[in-house]
């Protein structure tokens, strides 16, 4: 099937926001990020095994966090959110997102963004770049469970 026949036949298209619509953590590196939330967390006594030291990807540590001490699990989100947010200040556009999504609205097409991002930092990413009018919703990670984070259904579901 083309794109043209899919889109022919489809009037709702979900879109992750890192990737299609940014890379969220392309100003300030995820590696950055991992190393600096890794900190913050256990500056908040939250015991982290020394492999996430190793570790490029924030949601390692956001899984590490919540093993570690799921009754601070909403901390370790709410860190995390606080970083995306920072992140996304710094992120820049994928090229030809603006177009494809001005497209998309002159052919009556609605886009949802699924994001396993936090919907803050989504939200302000889209507000920062005149982005919000071209979206008609945004599920983002809102629970401090990352087993629910995509491949899971329950972002899509939602």
């Amino acid at each position: 099937m083309t794109l043209t026949e899919l889109l022919a036949e489809r009037r709702h298209l979900l879109l992750d926001s890192d990737g299609p619509v940014c890379a969220v953590f392309g100003g300030i590196p995820a590696p950055h990020v991992a190393r600096h939330y890794a900190a913050v967390l256990r500056n908040h006594g939250i015991p982290l095994p020394a492999e996430v030291d190793q570790t490029d990807d924030p949601f390692d540590v956001f899984r590490a966090a919540v093993t570690a001490t799921p009754d601070r699990a909403v901390l370790a989100e709410h860190t995390l959110c606080d970083l995306e947010v920072h992140a996304v200040a710094t992120a820049t556009l994928t090229p030809g997102i603006v177009e494809l999504l001005d497209a998309l609205r002159h052919s009556d097409h609605t886009v949802t963004i699924v994001s396993n991002n936090s919907s803050s930092a989504v939200h302000f990413f889209l507000a920062t770049h005149d982005l919000a009018r071209y979206i008609r919703c945004v599920i983002g990670r809102t629970d401090p469970n990352p087993a629910l984070l995509k491949p899971h259904p329950h972002l899509v579901r939602r």
